[in-house]
């Protein structure tokens, strides 16, 4: 087994290699130097057996939308969060509405969604509005057909959608929504995701959708992989008022997916992602040394992560820059990790890890040494 730590500067991005498949977790933030470092590994044929989007972020997201659009690699499948195959589903299928209701109610949206005051309702806050919704809404309808997707309306919201403006001049009467900070958040967002599921439908690969929950999961999937906070199912076509609720919590770091790697003849790896891993209600056991991508790049917010994984030897794994919070002290704590860039002075370098059963780990990269600068 072989995991490498990609040097993206700006983001996370994992290649693993095992039991001759490859697995690209994240892509980092630049859409064009993700390739440049992927050519490098020199992947047999191009190809990536999974390719896996744990979340929103554009640091996350932005290097695997490049890959897509570049067309240079191919993939036997892709695993996506369910939100974003349900979102473009319902665009596709209720375009009309949605920007019918987004217009009727966007000073609505700008102040009880975006605005974080005291005086916001409580249902719409970020830490309840998942739960708001499951208790309020029922889905119109599901389907394990992405190919239901209607491509040609998501490639003409983003030939005619920008920042300030939704022009519809094919479908409805042109519908001026108003340039909001709220409103260009949410377009911009959208934009975005309708051009990833485009571009990951283009290439031909299976899609799993993974929908977030609230708990361990513990959900099998292919390639030894487990979902920890997530269960493989349908897309849903929403209701143009739970769209735009959905919309708001692709964003939200809380709901990462986190997957971990359980092959019997190999060490673990934990890909955590942005979570704060507070499903888990008591410390995920892994083996002995086993590997973990430090929680949100090792950021001060995610320092109560730590205590919910235990076991020996772990080997901690940061990528992207320093910032102010980051690496925290729940990472700097941490005896065995190490650095795609340590704060500012430090190495920009690839880790990699080269494990075989039952032996040490062989680690080519230098120790973290953030706490020295």
């Amino acid at each position: 087994m072989k995991f490498t730590a990609l040097p993206v500067n700006v983001g996370d991005s994992f290649l693993l290699l095992s039991n001759n498949k490859y697995v690209l977790v994240d892509g980092g933030m630049n859409k064009s130097h993700i390739i440049t470092l992927l050519n490098k590994e020199k992947i047999k044929n191009k190809h990536i057996h999974y390719l896996i989007c744990t979340h929103y972020d554009a640091d996350h997201i932005n290097g695997l939308l490049g890959i897509l659009q570049s067309g240079k690699y191919s993939f036997s499948e892709l695993w996506l969060p369910e939100i974003f195959g349900s979102l473009t589903y319902t665009i596709s299928c209720k375009i009309e509405p949605i920007l019918k209701y987004w217009r009727e109610h966007q000073y609505d949206l700008d102040k009880s969604i975006y605005d974080h005051s005291e005086l916001v309702d409580e249902e719409y806050r970020e830490d309840n509005i998942s739960e708001y919704i499951d208790k309020e809404y029922k889905s119109d309808f599901k389907t394990n057909r992405y190919e239901d997707i209607n491509l040609r309306v998501l490639n003409e919201f983003i030939k005619y959608s920008n920042q300030n403006l939704l022009y519809w001049p094919n479908y409805i009467p042109k519908f001026h929504i108003h340039p909001s900070s709220l409103n260009m958040k949410l377009n911009s967002s959208l934009i975005k995701i309708c051009s990833f599921i485009s571009s990951s439908i283009a290439s031909g690969s299976h899609i799993r959708w993974f929908k977030y929950q609230d708990w361990n999961t513990k959900h099998k999937c292919p390639n030894s992989f487990i979902a920890e906070n997530s269960i493989q199912t349908d897309i849903t076509l929403y209701s143009p008022k739970i769209f735009l609720k959905m919309l708001y919590l692709t964003a939200i770091n809380k709901e990462s997916l986190v997957f971990r790697y359980n092959d019997p003849d190999n060490t673990n790896v934990l890909f955590t992602a942005d979570s704060d891993l507070h499903f888990f209600k008591s410390p995920i056991n892994l083996k002995k040394y086993s590997i973990v991508t430090a929680p949100h790049h090792g950021a001060d917010t995610n320092n109560a992560a730590y205590a919910k994984i235990s076991g020996k030897e772990l080997i901690y794994i940061r990528s992207d820059r320093h910032q102010e919070d980051r690496p925290g002290e729940g990472y700097l704590m941490q005896a065995k990790r190490y650095c795609t860039v340590c704060k500012t002075n430090g190495p920009k370098q690839k880790i990699s890890i080269n494990y075989t059963y039952g032996t040490p780990p062989k680690i080519v990269g230098k120790s973290c040494i953030c706490d020295t600068l």
